[in-house]
């Protein structure tokens, strides 16, 4: 029997008990029990269809099990404990660990799912766009063309949806779109491998406020020539 089948039938016992007419003062000590049972359920269930989501978007990793530790002795033990007291034993629930041993088991195997979904969601977004760790410089107040920007701008919203988990199957598309458009524009640049003369040029010019002409060299103004990138930059006259 699954998590959320057991949660469903614990949900089903606690209406029966109330509606049998259990001792009230019984009752309002399961105001804990009452107030939270719900509120796993309902977690476990998103959390389960977000994990149903990403398998169907071949996200997960093959043959890497998600269950969280734990969760055999939470479906043999725990639950099925929990469940016979709410109704043999109705004043023994909140007793003896009862709903407290389930309440935390049931918080952790959310706990420990989410987080599993979390690494696997935000390692997806950064793999299905190319990395600009050495395009950084060209980033500088947006003086390379509107495609830098427009890359730029795309990433942070890939940052932004892997800030939550995708709450449903748009957002995935939305993802995949994005990605989509971030390797169409880093073709269109063209920009291939940067030559180490050239990034070394670049990251002098973005973080230092400008270099001498006697750093390009024929290597770096003949790559910014062939890529179009020569009317980027002025030169101006100054002095230390």
């Amino acid at each position: 029997m699954t998590l959320l089948q057991q949660n469903a039938i614990l949900r089903e016992k606690l209406a029966r008990v109330e509606s049998i007419g259990a001792n009230e003062q019984i009752l309002r000590t399961w105001q804990p029990l009452l107030q939270n049972l719900p509120n796993h359920l309902a977690r476990l269930k998103h959390l389960v269809a977000v994990l149903r989501r990403m398998q169907r978007g071949e996200l997960l990793p093959v043959g890497r099990s998600l269950v969280p530790n734990g969760v055999d002795a939470l479906l043999q033990k725990t639950l099925p404990d929990l469940r016979d007291k709410l109704v043999s034993k109705p004043d023994k629930v909140m007793q003896q660990s009862g709903w407290a041993k389930a309440d935390t088991a049931l918080k952790s195997a959310a706990d420990a799912l989410e987080k599993s979904l979390d690494v696997i969601w935000e390692t997806h977004l950064r793999a299905i766009a190319p990395k600009l760790d050495d395009w950084l410089p060209f980033f500088q107040g947006g003086r390379f063309g509107s495609e830098i920007t427009k890359i730029e701008t795309l990433h942070k919203e890939l940052d932004a949806l892997a800030q939550s988990l995708p709450g449903d199957a748009e957002v995935l598309k939305r993802a995949e779109e994005k990605s989509r458009e971030i390797h169409r524009l880093v073709k269109k640049l063209d920009f291939g491998d940067i030559p180490p003369e050239v990034k070394k040029f670049i990251e002098q010019v973005a973080n230092s406020g400008g270099v001498s002409l006697g750093e390009l060299n024929d290597k770096v103004l003949a790559w910014l020539r062939e890529k179009n990138l020569l009317q980027a930059f002025r030169v101006n006259m100054g002095g230390r």
